[in-house]
């Protein structure tokens, strides 16, 4: 079952974002402040109620009563300047053994953003942040998206730690 994210779930997204952390390429590079987690997961949980500019998406798949995923993300003006809005993904993750869980949020984020009029774009995404994580390209492609861009990177923190040694 997907369902909107409650107060009291913010227990559970914390750790699950615990989770994909620990198992990100940011483990032991970053440190997750527990105030700005809270604030921003509080953040996408009272804006589910909105629909304009910084509306969120944050959804919680449950299996058993217990939650298995989730998925979050939000409506922002297009090039953060025009009158119309586009939809970003923020965050997906299914937990090891949740079967379809991630294919189920990623298509209740879809139907989200259709829905509002003032919306001209869908946008998912995927970062080597999490080992593998390309292979959720095959979805969105089935789902009717296609490739856009790309993001490029350079490791600062490593860079300076090669300088120094």
């Amino acid at each position: 079952m997907i369902r909107p994210a409650r107060f009291q779930d913010l227990p559970a997204l914390a750790a699950m974002l615990r989770e994909m952390h620990a198992g990100s390429k940011y483990a032991g590079r970053v440190a997750i402040s527990g105030k700005r987690m809270e604030s921003a997961l509080l953040g996408m949980i009272a804006g589910q109620a909105q629909n304009g500019a910084g509306a969120s998406f944050c959804r919680i798949a449950e299996q058993d009563g217990a939650p298995r995923g989730f998925m979050a993300g939000l409506l922002d003006p297009v090039y953060h300047i025009g009158d119309k809005l586009t939809a970003n993904d923020v965050y997906l993750y299914a937990r090891p053994g949740s079967g379809a869980a991630a294919a189920r949020l990623v298509r209740s984020y879809v139907e989200w953003a259709a829905a509002n009029p003032r919306v001209v774009e869908i946008k998912l995404s995927w970062t080597d942040a999490m080992p593998g994580a390309g292979r959720i390209g095959a979805l969105y492609e089935r789902l009717g998206f296609r490739r856009a861009g790309g993001i490029y990177e350079r490791r600062n923190d490593e860079a300076k730690r090669k300088e120094a040694a």
